[in-house]
């Protein structure tokens, strides 16, 4: 999310990320939830509807400058969620945990 979006249009695009995924899970397919966050202030929505100890997905592509507001939300993540598995598209900052996968947004192009 980004973080000059005005509050409204942040809890929108969660609301429309948790509804893709029930939709999708509906219809029988495997759903990993993608979680993002802006500010601290996003923190209180984002993570809701994302049962613990689940497997999720994140990303850092684009936000490379940002990485003390990445990992704010990071760790607020998984103080909340304790995810069992994270998949990063992107690359990694320092203060992730093992269970990160990473995964080369270079090769989700099919270019390297």
């Amino acid at each position: 999310m980004y973080t000059d979006f005005p509050l409204a249009m942040q809890l929108y695009s969660t609301f429309m990320n948790g509804w893709c995924g029930a939709y999708w899970q509906y219809y029988g397919l495997t759903v990993i939830p993608t979680v993002s966050w802006s500010t601290v202030d996003s923190f209180e929505f984002c993570f809701s509807g994302i049962e613990k100890g689940s497997i999720v997905a994140v990303s850092t592509v684009g936000i490379l400058k940002e990485e003390t507001l990445f990992m704010d939300g990071y760790y607020e993540m998984e103080d909340r969620i304790q995810p069992e598995y994270v998949y990063c598209l992107g690359k990694s900052f320092k203060g992730m945990k093992d269970n990160v996968y990473f995964i080369d947004y270079q090769e989700t192009l099919g270019r390297k």
